[in-house]
Parts: C-alpha cells; structure tokens; sequence
C-alpha cells in the first residue's frame, strides 16, 4: 500500500487563504496548480512532469484581488486560469503548446478581459515567484515546459 507524502509547495504565509487554488492535469504525467499571493497580488504557479521536481512561477504580477480564482485544461495542449481583478473585472491568461502564455491588462496585454457579472467561481492560495524569460523549453515567465514526443 502507498502512502500519502506530504511537502511545502509555497511557504507558510506567502498564500492568500481566502482565495483558495486552482489546479488541472491537462496530459497524464502532468500537474498544474495556481494561487494569488497573499501580499503580492499576484497570479502564481507551479508545474510538475513526472520525473522532475515542482517549479514555480509568476503568472500575473498585482493583478489579483483575491476573490476568486479557475482554471481549465479543455483539450491536453490547453490551459486556461480566470481571476477577479480590483477593478471589478474578469481576467484570463491562457496557454497552447504552439504558444507563450498571455495575461489580460497591463503589463501583458495580451489576454481578455470580462466585464462583472459573469458566473465566476473559485479560488487561490500562494508562494514566492520564480519568473523567467522564455525559452525554447518553457512558456513566457517560466511557464511549463512544452513536453516533446
């Protein structure tokens, strides 16, 4: 029989615990899990692959307000996260294996933004960002590496 194991995946107080997580598998072997920082604002996250540690990055820096936070993974080369913003609108940032991430409103204009009033639900808790640049292995900011066949 197996055993649950248990670890840190972002230290105690770097979290917003009204918020909750957010997380899918968009592929077998695969784990994703998003949070808002508990004094940043920001949208973070962390990757898995079997067979290689958890990495973390920063998805959306001061963008969160911390009430409410989903995530989707709708086919196995997608991924997709909403949050609630201060000004009372809805942000997405999305992710194809054929492309970088993109978050909606500045600094990364490159998502969509949704008027209030929308059924959005969900949550999210946090951790200290690693972001990075994009490489030939991962997404914009650190995101998760495109596996390769």
């Amino acid at each position: 029989m197996c055993a649950w194991q248990v670890f840190e995946l972002a230290p105690a107080g770097t979290a917003d615990s009204d918020t909750g997580i957010a997380a899918v598998s968009r592929i077998p072997g695969h784990l994703e899990v998003w949070w808002v920082g508990a004094n940043s604002n920001s949208v973070e996250g962390a990757y898995w692959y079997e067979g290689t540690p958890w990495a973390r990055y920063l998805l959306a820096p001061d963008l969160a307000s911390g009430d409410g936070l989903a995530a989707v993974s709708r086919i196995p080369g997608s991924m997709e996260v909403w949050w609630l913003t201060f000004n009372q609108s809805i942000n997405d940032a999305y992710w194809y294996d054929t492309a970088a991430r993109a978050a909606g409103d500045p600094p990364t204009a490159a998502g969509r933004t949704a008027a209030t009033g929308s059924a959005a639900t969900g949550s999210a808790a946090t951790g200290a960002a690693v972001p990075g640049p994009a490489t030939a292995a991962g997404g914009a900011q650190g995101g998760p590496p495109v596996p390769t066949a």
